[in-house]
């Protein structure tokens, strides 16, 4: 698995591209995903867009570790989005509740422009 990031900037909105390829199964593949969401976040990015485009396989520990870095995010006050134009893995991540995540399926410029333009609220804090 390999995972690169990109900061992409449409006017004054920053997005930040986690781009995937290969399994994301097992061991390191999801540590290497936890830890790139973690340091867009510790770095103060706040629309993170996790692109599987170029994605093989998805594995049960692959779906938690998006939930995982939803969860982060979320509490972290940053939007997440997962890009996947793949219909297989789509119809997957469907299936298994992470509807709430998934930019519709389209070309990765039609998601980045989704992440950078979607209503972002921030939690309240106690």
């Amino acid at each position: 698995m390999k995972i690169k990031t990109q900061e992409i900037r449409i006017g004054r909105k920053q997005v930040y591209v986690v781009d995937c390829d290969g399994e994301l199964t097992t061991g390191m593949p999801c540590l290497l995903l936890n830890e790139a969401v973690s340091s867009i976040l510790e770095n103060g990015g706040r629309r993170i867009l996790i692109n599987l485009e170029k994605v093989s396989a998805l594995g049960f520990s692959g779906r938690q570790a998006l939930s995982d870095v939803y969860v982060a995010a979320r509490n972290g006050n940053a939007l997440l989005r997962v890009a996947c134009a793949q219909k297989d893995l789509f119809h997957e991540l469907e299936v298994h509740n992470l509807r709430p995540i998934l930019v519709t399926p389209g070309s990765l410029e039609e998601a980045v422009n989704a992440v950078a333009f979607s209503r972002h609220r921030k939690r309240k804090t106690a």
